[in-house]
């Protein structure tokens, strides 16, 4: 989580070894940046304030970090994104055109990207995908659920970030990442008409769609781990209830269809549940 001008970074445990050699022995690789300039390592915070920082931060890697190991990269990634629009379509096609030209991923952090590890004299910066253990792009497969269009050809073509000459070579690529039938609510997006949505007697039901979709997906596309990314519309704000105050009391209200629970919920809930990552790409 990101707060502030200084955030706290915990890197070293979490990150495997044979991706993080130059930490230095007994450093527990939790650092300070500051104003977005990153000091990874053991160096000395130069302020009490960063001092106070760099406490905090050893006290909670010492109590979550630790436990927490990256397993390596390894194997396909299923990378399953509700809403197959602009954001959606376009990184899709970035990834399938970069596999088949091999030409360098511009605006990828992932991919392009430093990290400065130390002191800047130190000349300490790798690549982060030579530094974290990611999935390479030839084993990332795609999937998604749309509540418009049928694949990410389409909706590429409806957005228009990409000129159809952008699109030309992967079109067949693009065209079959089918779009699964999308949990949709015109009440948390009221602009749009959602003409291929789920139905279900209850938002549990439709949770336990979701859970089949994933299940389906990972077994079919022979997929070693999975993620899902909200890409889709941000939904109108809605202020806490008590359905979202335990597991408790959110899975009574989907069993009821509570309607304070909104489309993006249901997907995070199917998503955990089915122990896949989750992460919101909107600021619902």
């Amino acid at each position: 989580m990101l707060r502030g001008a200084h955030w706290i970074v915990a890197a070293a445990s979490i990150i495997p070894t044979r991706t993080a050699p130059d930490l230095r022995a007994g450093q527990s690789g939790v650092g300070v940046v500051e104003h977005g300039r990153g000091r990874l390592g053991g160096n000395p915070p130069p302020t009490a304030a960063a001092a106070s920082a760099q406490v905090g931060a050893s006290s909670l890697y010492d109590r979550r970090m630790t436990s927490r190991p990256i397993a390596p990269a390894t194997g396909r990634l299923g990378v399953l994104l509700p809403g197959l629009g602009a954001v959606a379509s376009t990184v899709i096609a970035g990834v399938l055109q970069a596999r088949q030209t091999g030409n360098p991923p511009i605006g990828s952090l992932s991919q392009m990207a430093h990290i400065r590890l130390g002191d800047r004299a130190d000349g300490r910066n790798p690549m982060i995908k030579d530094f974290v253990p990611l999935a390479a792009l030839d084993d990332l497969v795609f999937g998604g659920w749309d509540p418009i269009s049928p694949n990410a050809l389409e909706a590429a073509h409806t957005a228009g970030v990409l000129e159809a000459r952008d699109l030309a070579a992967i079109s067949a690529e693009l065209e079959g990442v089918v779009a699964m039938d999308a949990v949709f609510d015109k009440d948390w997006v009221s602009r749009l008409d959602g003409t291929r949505v789920k139905t279900g007697a209850t938002k549990m039901d439709l949770a336990q769609a979701l859970m089949d979709d994933i299940e389906r997906f990972r077994a079919e596309n022979e997929c070693d781990r999975l993620v899902m990314v909200w890409c889709a519309s941000t939904e109108a704000y809605r202020d806490l209830t008590e359905v979202h105050q335990s597991v408790e009391a959110f899975e009574a209200g989907l069993a009821a269809s509570d309607p304070a629970i909104s489309p993006s919920q249901i997907y995070a809930y199917a998503a955990i549940m089915s122990r896949v990552p989750y992460a919101n790409g909107a600021p619902n």
